[in-house]
């Protein structure tokens, strides 16, 4: 039987993303095994989620920060050492630490390598600091068979990288959408409401997402402080660093009665289909998921303008996109919706719409295709 190893820096990455690809992995034939650091779920996931789809687990204790030096020095030789044991055909890495560290472990190896690049750490109108990951992932991609990228840009970046010999760059629209999850469903948004005392008359913003400086929940709190005199609620789901903090800067701006950060989520659908507006102000973003289930529940988004967002924000059709760190026009934005439920209606009309291509089926017909053709070099 042959063999594919799945790499990603925390323990939840793959049944919280990756299971279909898991399930066209082994309908081609591949014993499925998981390296991660599972000490560090970050999403609220059942391990028995492991045992039922048949993937075999492997611990190694890596971080994401490149700071922690020791502890991925130790995963790069624990990773090595795993590699070269049970002998993989294919290894498909995500998250950067993840990908860079599986790459250079499977130096020397006739593994082929599939690196999923959920958005590269450099782009346009980013700062020299992000830059200095472009000669990494240069580097890198001479080890790699294929780059799967989920945005425009990346892709077009990616396309001038050399890759290994018959090497190449695919785009997915997303790591797949399930809309049999994520739907409009008013009723359920009301009892959500219900039993968190929202008046069904408030308007209330949702975010989803790591509570980390780079999905910058900071500029909604600046925003909403300028909004007071508005009937407005603030629900943000996700875990963080940025916990604390968050909580006291509600706080420090009046907001604390206002503001209810309410950890990880698992039933997140119903938080979603009981909001009128879904604010996303990711400084940099891959393409962004929350938000595009957000939009499949009907449900208008304030973006911020990333690459990820240009994927599927229409300003004025399905929400609104403003400059990542300017909370006046956040303010604006969200002051435009609470002014004006009509255009809240209308623009809800178009949401589900402009997310139909990130469907998972289509999703899983191009990831298919990429695996069988890195299968073929095998």
């Amino acid at each position: 039987m042959k063999k594919v190893l799945l790499v990603a820096t925390v323990g939840g990455f793959v049944p919280q993303f990756e299971l279909n690809d898991v399930k066209i992995l082994q309908n081609m034939g591949y014993e499925v095994h998981y390296c991660a650091n599972f000490k560090r779920m970050v999403y609220d996931v059942d391990t028995e989620v492991f045992k039922k789809h048949d993937i075999k687990l492997h611990q190694i204790d890596i971080y994401g920060s490149p700071k922690r030096l020791y502890a991925n020095i130790k995963a790069f030789l624990q990773l090595k050492k795993i590699i070269r044991e049970e002998k993989f055909d294919l290894i498909h890495c995500h998250t950067p630490m993840g990908s860079a560290l599986a790459r250079m472990a499977a130096a020397g190896t006739k593994c082929r390598i599939i690196y999923t690049c959920h958005g590269f750490h450099f782009g346009k109108d980013m700062s020299f600091v992000n830059w200095l990951f472009y000669i990494p992932e240069r580097i890198l991609a001479r080890m790699t068979d294929c780059i799967v990228t989920i945005n425009e840009e990346d892709y077009e970046r990616a396309n001038h990288f050399r890759l290994k010999k018959d090497g190449f760059v695919a785009k997915i629209p997303s790591v797949g959408l399930d809309l049999q999850k994520y739907y409009p469903d008013k009723d359920a948004g009301m009892q959500y409401r219900k039993e968190n005392n929202i008046s069904p008359d408030t308007f209330h913003i949702v975010s989803v997402g790591e509570l980390n400086d780079n999905k910058n929940h900071i500029s909604v709190l600046k925003a909403l402080a300028k909004l007071k005199e508005y009937d407005f609620f603030y629900t943000i789901c996700g875990n963080g660093a940025n916990m604390q903090y968050l909580i006291n800067v509600a706080q420090e701006l009046g907001l604390d009665e206002r503001v209810k950060l309410i950890g990880f989520e698992k039933n997140v659908t119903r938080v979603l289909q009981s909001a009128d507006c879904f604010a996303f102000p990711s400084i940099r973003e891959g393409l962004g998921m929350a938000a595009i289930e957000a939009l499949a529940c009907g449900v208008p988004v304030v973006a911020a303008d990333s690459r990820g967002s240009r994927e599927y924000m229409i300003s004025g059709e399905n929400g609104f996109v403003c400059a990542p760190t300017d909370t006046s026009e956040y303010a604006q934005a969200i002051k435009y919706m609470m002014d004006n439920p009509d255009k809240v209606s209308e623009l809800s009309k178009h949401c589900r719409n402009s997310v139909l291509k990130f469907d998972v089926k289509k999703t899983a017909i191009v990831m298919k295709d990429v695996y069988e053709k890195t299968d073929k070099k095998i």
